[in-house]
């Protein structure tokens, strides 16, 4: 019976883990999204500084900053779509530990004092 047990907390790790690992590859995504959309930023700069100049070099310049701004858009919906697909039907990413579900008893509550008033 004790070996069971173990089986099912080491069951209960690992699901929580691999929950956990999968955050953090979406949060990872993001993040390099809004890098690679960092560097966009600096091909733009670099661009602009060298249309001030000699202007030579200014295509690759605006093309890199294309590129890199495609890819870092790309990024970041990739990871918003993966973070607000549901494959079990409740994402621990999408819950917000300060706004804690609404039970049936407040909802009611808020019904009744604020859809019920005099605003209607």
């Amino acid at each position: 019976m004790n070996a069971t047990h173990d089986d099912r907390r080491s069951a209960s790790d690992q699901h929580s883990t691999r929950g956990a690992s999968r955050a953090h590859r979406i949060t990872g995504i993001g993040m390099a999204g809004y890098l690679v959309l960092l560097v966009a930023v600096v091909l733009i700069v670099g661009a602009i500084g060298t249309a001030a100049g000699d202007g030579a070099g200014v295509a690759w310049w605006i093309l890199g900053a294309v590129v890199a701004a495609a890819v870092g858009i790309a990024l970041l919906i990739s990871g918003r779509s993966l973070a607000t697909r549901s494959p079990g039907g409740d994402s621990r990413i999408q819950q917000d530990p300060l706004q804690p579900e609404v039970t049936a008893e407040e909802e009611q509550h808020y019904i009744d004092d604020y859809r019920d008033g005099p605003l209607h």
